[in-house]
């Protein structure tokens, strides 16, 4: 890389004697700080060891030790690495930091619960939590580590992300949290879209009974909150919308499936308005998804998936996945009736471009799937196994943002169809 390179010739005038080339820790920060951005953590060790071996052999250069930075730049390269060790790299940085005497910052540490929250280690929000209990606890003892709005939001994703019953439950409750702080006047901890959207995916990616309905009462509550104060962080986009209708599409059980569907349909027409966002390729797709998986063959779903198709076509979102789930939905006469005749001989389907003119950042390949890696409970500590269970029986009633009583929804009167 080109910034390692001018390091390299800045340290070889150094020690050459030329008083103008000047080392400094942030002239090494810089260098790491390029190699964290593409996510190699292996070329920030690879400068880190450089600077520990010149402090060691050459005197003048005492001074170069790395700093709370230097440790934030390696814990951001390991979250960005997509490496499965990376969770277990970051919060090890921790630890070393603690052993050098290096006082971690909030941005260290949001870097490590960054690495956290992408991980596929079992008790991975069982640990961020951890870590921002340590910051607060720190930063009421003096420290520079006070937790902000990115650090919570780490922690929504780790649980959003984590395939335990109890979850999106513990999701929310850190989402109740946030939102109590913005009404006590702390507007740093504002709750934004992310925060809402990520926690709504977290319901429907769950195995929750009634996750549609808690997904859709949070979209209201969003919606609310968005009306009151009017902010632009808080306003619901379509991957908002989408979310809720994902976690309608697939039900559980059986009895949700009338109740699912009709949240579902209420959803799409409320995003179809216009007001918050319109339906993109992913909406359509996911309400065909709702209709596959909620209502019996027959005419009346056969009437929802034409119409659906048709909206998505006018609108020019016809994407690849709208198609495979055009294919769930409608019976086999009905999809061939539709898109049939461009159907290409390796199974693809070579669509008109006035069908797919607005799509915007549909991937080839498959999407991204969070995976937990599993353990033996053996593997884990005492700790985490113990609080991993509370979760799972409690069901977000428990834990340091908690009350000791569930979630409240101030929307959860009942849905208006």
């Amino acid at each position: 890389m080109r910034a390692e390179e001018l390091l390299n010739r800045i340290i070889d005038e150094n020690l050459a004697g030329n008083q103008h080339a000047e080392l400094t820790v942030s002239l090494f920060n810089a260098a790491m700080n390029g190699f964290a951005k593409i996510g190699d953590p292996t070329g920030v060790q690879r400068i880190l060891r450089r600077m520990e071996q010149l402090r060691g052999e050459y005197d003048h250069l005492g001074h170069l030790k790395p700093d709370a930075f230097s440790m934030s730049t390696l814990a951001t390269a390991w979250a960005k690495s997509r490496s499965a060790e990376a969770a277990t790299k970051a919060v090890n940085i921790l630890n070393y930091m603690d052993l050098k005497k290096v006082t971690p910052t909030t941005i260290t540490y949001n870097a490590v619960l960054h690495a956290l929250a992408v991980g596929d280690q079992v008790d991975k929000a069982i640990k961020a939590e951890d870590i921002v209990n340590r910051m607060e606890e720190r930063y009421e003892a003096g420290e520079d580590c006070k937790p902000d709005i990115y650090s919570y939001r780490a922690c929504i994703q780790a649980w959003a992300t984590t395939s335990m019953p109890g979850s999106p439950q513990k999701a929310e409750q850190i989402l109740r949290f946030l939102d109590r702080e913005s009404e006590r006047g702390n507007k740093g901890l504002s709750p934004n879209c992310y925060c809402f959207t990520t926690t709504i995916s977290a319901w429907a990616k769950s195995s929750e009974k009634g996750r549609a309905r808690s997904a859709y009462e949070l979209l209201q509550y969003m919606r609310k909150r968005y009306m009151e104060n009017y902010s632009k962080k808080l306003k619901p986009t379509v991957a908002t919308f989408t979310a809720v209708l994902n976690a309608c599409s697939y039900p559980l059980y059986s009895s949700e499936r009338e109740d699912s569907f009709k949240i579902a349909e209420l959803t799409m027409a409320e995003l179809a308005i216009g007001v918050y966002d319109k339906p993109n390729f992913l909406s359509y797709a996911a309400f065909l998804a709702v209709c596959a998986s909620c209502l019996d063959h027959g005419g009346f779903r056969e009437k929802i998936a034409l119409d659906t198709f048709e909206q998505c076509k006018a609108a020019g979102q016809v994407g690849q996945i709208v198609v495979r789930k055009l294919e769930e939905a409608a019976s086999p006469g009905l999809f061939d009736e539709l898109v049939g005749s461009y159907r290409q001989e390796d199974g693809s389907f070579e669509l008109p471009r006035a069908w797919t003119m607005c799509i915007e950042g549909e991937r080839n390949s498959a999407p991204r799937t969070y995976r937990v890696r599993l353990h033996d409970k053996n593997d884990l500590p005492e700790s985490s196994r113990v609080r991993m269970q509370e979760v799972q029986r409690y069901r977000g009633r428990s834990g340091i943002y908690s009350s000791g009583s569930a979630p409240m929804r101030l929307e959860a009167d009942g849905i208006n169809w």
